[in-house]
């Protein structure tokens, strides 16, 4: 199950890029660079000139235009310096940068936000119990009116720990609100990668589960095998052949299973490689 955690990351910021100086979202190159400087120099004499740092912390606020954007910026830093870049200096930076930005303007919403971003960052660290932790508190803290996005962002990392300590009944619990959410009369590209991923997490849990499996696998195979991309068919044929395997189906399963190395072969930067 090593390649779920990649689909899971490429649904939460597609998109997004990073580099070992700029995250790009959605900011003008200068822009990001002025945010991460000042965000260094905040973090950097925040507890010796906080009166200081509070002006800096302004001036980002300034440049990104509202407090909530401010702690967006910060989630999609922490995420890329993390999974992508591999900056934990930089990654450290930013969490940081989310709870002291936090602590200078307590609010609900950036709270939430702010304990996603840490749980996010101790994933990234290997620190299970932790993000845990910082995750079921952002989704305790968070409002009546509730972030949909945060939220599904949080169970989503939930479903990977979990399945990383093979509970996989809880992985598939928390994936569920993901599935849930999506329009199935409606698929796109974007929304095909969680609903490839939750057959995976709905298959390895208990038999009460596996309606969703199969919602999951078939209406994958129908969006790919009408639209006719290639994109995702070594991971849809793995899936298939699992699919079979497990109903006793040995034939199917493994032409199936043929498929899946054939296309990997032959397109060898496509999804579904584990």
């Amino acid at each position: 199950m090593n390649y779920i955690f990649g689909i899971i990351l490429l649904f939460f910021l597609v998109g997004c890029k990073a580099d070992n100086q700029v995250i790009q979202t959605g900011m003008n190159h200068s822009d990001s660079l002025k945010v991460y400087e000042l965000a260094k120099n905040v973090n950097e004499i925040q507890d010796v000139k906080p009166d200081s740092a509070i002006k800096l912390a302004l001036k980002i606020r300034q440049i990104v235009s509202t407090p909530n954007a401010t702690m967006d910026y910060y989630q999609k830093a922490v995420f890329l310096h993390t999974f992508y870049s591999r900056n934990s200096e930089k990654s450290k930076l930013y969490k940081d940068s989310a709870v002291w930005f936090t602590q200078l303007e307590p609010n609900q919403e950036l709270q939430y936000k702010s304990d996603y971003i840490s749980g996010l960052y101790w994933l990234g660290k290997g620190n299970a119990i932790d993000a845990a932790t910082c995750l079921f508190q952002s989704l305790q803290n968070q409002p009546e009116q509730k972030d949909s996005v945060t939220m599904l962002y949080a169970y989503g990392a939930l479903s990977k720990i979990y399945s990383e300590y093979k509970d996989y009944n809880l992985a598939a619990k928390y994936y569920l609100p993901i599935i849930n959410s999506l329009d199935f009369s409606s698929i796109s590209e974007l929304n095909l990668i969680p609903i490839l991923n939750g057959y995976t997490f709905f298959s390895a849990a208990d038999s009460s589960y596996a309606q969703y499996a199969d919602k999951c696998l078939f209406a994958a195979r129908n969006y790919i095998e009408k639209k006719s991309t290639a994109k995702f068919n070594s991971l849809l044929y793995f899936q298939l052949s699992h699919y079979f395997f497990n109903n006793n189906n040995i034939d199917s399963g493994i032409i199936y299973a043929n498929k899946s190395i054939q296309n990997i072969i032959e397109h060898p930067n496509s999804s579904g490689k584990s």
